[in-house]
């Protein structure tokens, strides 16, 4: 029988210069979320951001969310039940030079975001807006709401409610009146 040799070019493969550069990995997708439910209870948070003026204060009594969906690239968030209690938010801001209207020539400002929801209930909740520097302020509280859609997509600005039941809702806005400098010089 013959002798057998050896191979050892495994040893030489493996300190020799490969000419080919590792294939980049495809990153496109973004980060994937597999999130099915949040519950959030008694969270205060208080945001204050200079120099633009915007401030907002949030008493969270009770949060929860049951998703369908939970997508960051293309922004879609599909939730099944949104229940809200006991929470009040309260958003100031400074008022700034008015923008020239384009109409008729509106853009949907929610064509990039894909929000659905199945059932929408608050209890117990407010929300004021405040434009501090004149005076303006917008309010609206909610003793009980429950909303269901049937078909719902924002990105058409499209909503089809199934049922709405809303029991103690307030609504109220001012607006202090402008009156135009007159230039004397």
């Amino acid at each position: 029988r013959p002798d057998s040799s050896f191979n050892f070019d495994f040893i030489v493969a493996a300190f020799t210069k490969k000419d080919r550069a590792p294939a980049p990995v495809d990153t496109s997708a973004g980060f994937a979320f597999a999130i099915e439910e949040i519950e959030l209870h008694d969270i205060v948070f208080d945001m204050d951001m200079q120099p633009s003026g915007l401030a907002m204060d949030v008493r969270l009594g009770a949060l929860s969310l049951d998703l369908d969906l939970f997508q960051l690239k293309p922004m879609r968030f599909h939730v099944g039940d949104f229940v809200l209690e006991n929470t009040i938010v309260e958003l100031r801001t400074q008022g700034g030079e008015p923008t020239a209207s384009t109409y008729p020539e509106l853009v949907n400002p929610l064509a990039r975001l894909d929000v659905r929801f199945n059932t929408f209930e608050l209890d117990n909740v407010a929300f004021t807006m405040n434009t501090v520097d004149t005076g303006d302020s917008l309010w609206v509280v909610v003793k009980s709401a429950t909303i269901s859609s049937r078909d719902m997509d924002l990105t058409r600005q499209w909503l089809a409610l199934e049922e709405m039941d809303v029991d103690g809702v307030r609504f109220g806005m001012v607006s202090k009146p402008r009156v135009p400098s007159i230039d004397t010089t």
